[in-house]
């Protein structure tokens, strides 16, 4: 079967990580992608770290990509 860390539903902690991660790679693709973007990272990084392996990398790729797209928009629109 699976692991009984990944069965278990996210705890408070995790879930503000999860809300600032999303929330901070969204607005990275608007508003400094440069600040935002390793900001969403990071807390992809934190779940991780605190036993969210999937969830963890999926806000890290978030990141990345808000990062990447903010970046692209950004330097479309000058």
């Amino acid at each position: 079967m699976g692991d009984a860390a990944s069965s278990e539903p996210a705890g408070p902690g995790e879930r503000v990580y999860i809300a600032l991660g999303v929330v901070c790679a969204v607005v990275a693709v608007y508003v400094y992608p440069i600040v935002f973007g390793p900001a969403a990272i990071y807390f992809g990084g934190r779940l991780y770290g605190h036993g969210s392996q999937p969830t963890g990398v999926m806000v890290a790729s978030l990141g990345v990509l808000g990062l990447f797209l903010g970046l692209l928009y950004g330097l479309s629109v000058q």
